[in-house]
C-alpha cells in the first residue's frame, strides 16, 4: 500500500481495536483510486446487504493479489480490511517475519518440512499471536515451553510426531491455551496423564485427541477427569476405543461442563479404531447432562443405543450425528419421538433405515426444528432415481424431491444439500441391495 505513512500502520498495530487508523489508511488509498481503500472502509462499517455484496465483489476481483502481499506467504482471514492469518513455510519464516508482522496478525500457520526450528521458535513475533498451528517433535516442544511470553496464545494446533514425551515437555511450559488440538500426534495414556498435571490444563475448554492411540488405558485417564474441569469440547474419534472403554469413561462422569463430544470413527475403516456399540451409547446417554453436539459415527451403534440416546432428554442438543451405524426401524422410531426441542442437524446416513423408518421420520415432531437431515445410503430399494453416489446422474435436487413426494418430508427441510457448507450430497439414498 504505497503512499501510506508507516506511522499509520504502526497505529494499527498498536491499537488493533481502533478503526480510526484503518479508516485514515482507507481514505488515502481511495483518493489514489486503490480498491483496497474501499474494501477497508466497507469492512470497518456496519454491514448492509449492499456493502456485503460489494465486499464479495472486491474479494472476487482482488483477493488473490491481496493474499500474496508478501511474496512467499499467504495472507488470509481479512478483518476490517487487514489479514489476521499468515501461512508460511518454516524455511521462509525467518526471512519474511518482519514483513508479515507489519500486518495485525493474530494467527500463524507453519507448513512444509520442518526447518530452522530454533530461529522460528525463538522469534519475538510469536508473542503477538493468539493462535498457532505447526508441527512439533519433542525438541520443538521443549523450545516452545521454554518461552515465557506466549501467555496470549489461546489456540494451539500441533501436527506431526509430538508423542508422549513431547506433550510432557509442553505441559511444563508457561502457556494458557483454551484450545489444544493434538490430532494424530502419537499420544497415549502417559501423555494424557502429563497433560492433566500441567499448570495450564484447567483453562482448556476444547481438546482434540482424534487419531491418537489412547486405548483402554487412555480412557481410564480421561475417566478421572483430572486437571480439565472446564472442558467443553472433546474429540475422541479413532482413538482405539471399545464399548467397555467408553462405558468406563462415562461411568467416571468427568467433565461436567462438556457440551460437544465426538466418538467412534471418522470413516468406515479399520474396526480397531473406534467402536462404541450400544453399551457405550447407553453410558454416554446417562453421562452427558446438557450436550449441544454429539457425534458417534461408524461405531457399531444399533437400535438399543439409539433408544438410549432418544430417552436422554437433551432438549438443548443442536447436532446429532449417528452415520455409519446399525440403526434400523426401532431406533428411528425412538429418535423420531425423542425430546430434541432445538435439534437443527440429524445425520442418519449409512444406517439400516427402510421405507417405514422414513415414514416415521417424515412425520415426527422433531422436524419442526431441523434444518438438515442426512439419509444417504440407506436401503430404500424402490426409489426410482437413486444414482450411484458421485455418478453425476440425475437432476440436482431430485433425491430431495422424491423423498418429499413419497414420504412427505416438508418442503423447507434441506435433504440433498447441507446448509452448513452448501455442498450437494450426491446419491442421498443410494441403494444397498
Amino acid at each position: 500500500m504505497r503512499g501510506v505513512p508507516p506511522s499509520l500502520f504502526e497505529k494499527v498495530l498498536a491499537r488493533p481495536e481502533d478503526t480510526g487508523p484503518r479508516l485514515a489508511i482507507a481514505e488515502r488509498l481511495e483518493r489514489k483510486g486503490d480498491p483496497r481503500g474501499e474494501y477497508i472502509r466497507l469492512q470497518c462499517s456496519a454491514p448492509t446487504d449492499r456493502s456485503s455484496h460489494r465486499i464479495d465483489e472486491l474479494e472476487r476481483l482482488h483477493m488473490q493479489r491481496w493474499q500474496r502481499g508478501v511474496a512467499g506467504a499467504v495472507l488470509s482471514g481479512f478483518q476490517r480490511g487487514f489479514p489476521v492469518q499468515a501461512t508460511v513455510s518454516w524455511e521462509r519464516f525467518p526471512r519474511l517475519a518482519d514483513r508479515l508482522f507489519r500486518n495485525p496478525l493474530t494467527h500463524g500457520v507453519l507448513v512444509g518440512d520442518v526447518a530452522r526450528v530454533e530461529e522460528v521458535l525463538s522469534s519475538p513475533h510469536l508473542s503477538r499471536l493468539t493462535a498457532l498451528e505447526l508441527a512439533l517433535d519433542r525438541a520443538g516442544a521443549e523450545m516452545l515451553a521454554a518461552r515465557d511470553d506466549l501467555g496470549g496464545l489461546r489456540e494451539l494446533r500441533l501436527r506431526g510426531s509430538l508423542g508422549d514425551d513431547g506433550l510432557k515437555a509442553l505441559a511444563r511450559g508457561n502457556l494458557s491455551p483454551a484450545l489444544l488440538d493434538l490430532t494424530e500426534n502419537g499420544i497415549g495414556p502417559r501423555g494424557l496423564a502429563a497433560l492433566s498435571e500441567a499448570s495450564w490444563s484447567e483453562g482448556l475448554s476444547r481438546l482434540d485427541l482424534a487419531r491418537n492411540p489412547l486405548g483402554p488405558s487412555g480412557f481410564e485417564v480421561l475417566a478421572r477427569g483430572e486437571g480439565l474441569p472446564g472442558l467443553q469440547s472433546l474429540d475422541l474419534r479413532n482413538t482405539n476405543s471399545s464399548p467397555e472403554a467408553v462405558a468406563g469413561m462415562a461411568a467416571g462422569a468427568p467433565f461436567p461442563e462438556l457440551r460437544c463430544l465426538w466418538l467412534g470413527r471418522l470413516q468406515d475403516v479399520d474396526p480397531r479404531f473406534g467402536d462404541v456399540g450400544d453399551e457405550g451409547a447407553e453410558a454416554v446417554a446417562s453421562w452427558l447432562q446438557s450436550p449441544e453436539v454429539l457425534s458417534i459415527g461408524f461405531a457399531q451403534v444399533g437400535d438399543r443405543g439409539a433408544e438410549a440416546l432418544a430417552r436422554a432428554g437433551w432438549t438443548g442438543l443442536r447436532e446429532l450425528e449417528l452415520r455409519g451405524n446399525r440403526i434400523g426401524e426401532t431406533g428411528a422410531a425412538a429418535l423420531a419421538q425423542g425430546r430434541f426441542d432445538h435439534l437443527e442437524r440429524l445425520d442418519l446416513s449409512y444406517n439400516q433405515l427402510g421405507p417405514h423408518a422414513m415414514e416415521l421420520l417424515a412425520g415426527c415432531p422433531l422436524l419442526s426444528s431441523l434444518r438438515w437431515i442426512g439419509l444417504m445410503a440407506n436401503p430404500v430399494p424402490s426409489l426410482a432415481l437413486t444414482p450411484a453416489r458421485g455418478s453425476g446422474e440425475g437432476p440436482p435436487g431430485a433425491e430431495g424431491r422424491e423423498l418429499r413426494e413419497r414420504f412427505g418430508f416438508p418442503s423447507w427441510l434441506s435433504i440433498d444439500r447441507d446448509p452448513g457448507t452448501g455442498a450437494r450430497m450426491e446419491g442421498m439414498l443410494t441403494v444397498r441391495e
